[in-house]
Formats: C-alpha cells, structure tokens, sequence
C-alpha cells in the first residue's frame, strides 16, 4: 500500500507542483501567435475558467480525491484495471496542476487572490488531509481482498 500512496503522492503534488513552476501557461501564450495569445487571453478570461481555477475549487477537488480515491471502489479498479490506472495517474496530475496553478499565480490566471486566502486554505487542507489519515490509520481496511489475493507472505 505505501508504494501505491507514495504515487499518488508524487502525482497529486509533487509532479503537478514542478510542472506549474515551469509556467506552461507563459510558456504557450509566448510561443504563440498573436491570434493564439488572443485565444489563450480569452479562455482564461472566461467565466468558466475564473471558477475552475479559482483556489477554493481546485483545494477542493485536491482535498476530496484521496477521499474519493481511498475510500471507494477507484482505488481496487485502479490496481487491477490498466486503462483506470492510466486515466486516474492523468486526473490525479491534472487536479494537482490546476491546484498549483491557481494558487501559485506565477502564470496568467483568470484572477488574482490574496496571499491570507492560501493560508487560510493550507490550513483547512492540513487539516482535511490529517482527518483522512486518521481515517486510514483506523478505519477499514484498503484493498484487503486485492493484497490478501496476492499471496505475499511478507509487507
């Protein structure tokens, strides 16, 4: 189980953290044309981006998908399903990105937040994410049938 928490734990924040570091965002809307600046200026002027990318939207979906992923069939499909895996390693980077992205506004952002706005969230956050590790330390058991069908006698 570590070796697979360890994973989403470099696809959900290690990863998506390094990737908005490098600004893409600043990187395509240079490399573009004038036409193509437009169109990236107007994608993340629009009222859909504004709320997609605005940091209590993408903490959220960064708070709720370990619960999600752990706590749910998603976890066991992911294990035995390649194509689940494939598809929940992308989503797990893309929330992560778009988290990064909205609240380290090192790129163009649809608007601009406070700083006291992060901090407020990185404390409901810890918080959130100690609760889940509560859940995990003594809740259910994750994957029992899956691990215990592997017949490993050792981990």
């Amino acid at each position: 189980f570590w070796g697979r928490a360890l994973q989403v734990l470099l696809l959900l924040y290690v990863v998506p953290f390094l990737l908005a570091l490098g600004r893409p965002v600043t990187a395509l809307r240079e490399s573009s044309s004038p036409k193509g600046r437009a169109r990236i200026d107007t994608v993340l002027g629009s009222r859909a981006a504004r709320v997609v990318l605005s940091p209590p939207v993408t903490s959220v979906l960064m708070l709720a998908t370990p619960w999600l992923l752990y706590l749910t069939r998603w976890y066991v499909a992911s294990l035995v399903n390649p194509v689940i895996a494939d598809l929940t390693s992308i989503a797990l980077s893309a929330i992560g990105f778009c988290y990064f992205y909205a609240r380290l506004q090192s790129d163009p952002v649809p608007r601009r937040y406070s700083p006291l706005l992060s901090i407020c969230i990185s404390v409901a956050e810890g918080l959130g994410d100690g609760v889940l590790g509560l859940v995990l330390w003594l809740g259910p058991l994750i994957a029992y049938d899956y691990y215990s069908a592997l017949h490993r006698d050792w981990g």
